[in-house]
């Protein structure tokens, strides 16, 4: 039986994403050395109420030599998308790394590939991605 606390979490993030979410599609990819970035016949395409959360970032050179070149900064974004865990269906479905996800509701449609998924503990699948387009 989940605690109170659970409980509590599993109504907010119905809420959250009632006022948040947006729609994602899942683009399965095949992750391997071989077929990598092919299509994963295995799950199909499938659309998706997720948050879609932008935190950018500065990406800093380690040394500053003479190789580094003239910036040794670089302006880059860290892409979170959640989704709640009983929305996502069956575990075999579930984003896995090397996946694309497009921002259905986006102005153009952005397209991240999935780097990391784990559980946050709390109820929700958080895919940390990374810019495709």
């Amino acid at each position: 039986m989940p605690t109170p606390f659970a409980q509590l979490e599993s109504a907010a993030s119905v809420v959250v994403d009632s006022l948040h979410a947006e729609t994602t599609r899942l683009i399965p990819r095949v992750a391997g050395e071989f077929v990598a970035g092919g299509a994963d016949a295995s799950r199909v395409e499938r659309d998706i109420q997720g948050i879609v959360d932008f935190n950018p970032e500065i990406a800093r050179a380690k040394e500053k030599r003479q190789y580094d070149g003239h910036r040794p900064e670089v302006d880059g974004e860290k892409v979170h998308i959640s989704y709640r865990v009983p929305a996502l269906g069956l575990p075999a479905t579930w984003p896995r790394a090397k996946d694309h996800i497009r921002a259905e509701d986006r102005p153009g449609k952005p397209v991240f590939q999935v780097v990391t998924v784990e559980p946050d503990g709390i109820g929700r699948l958080v895919c940390r991605c990374v810019p495709l387009s």
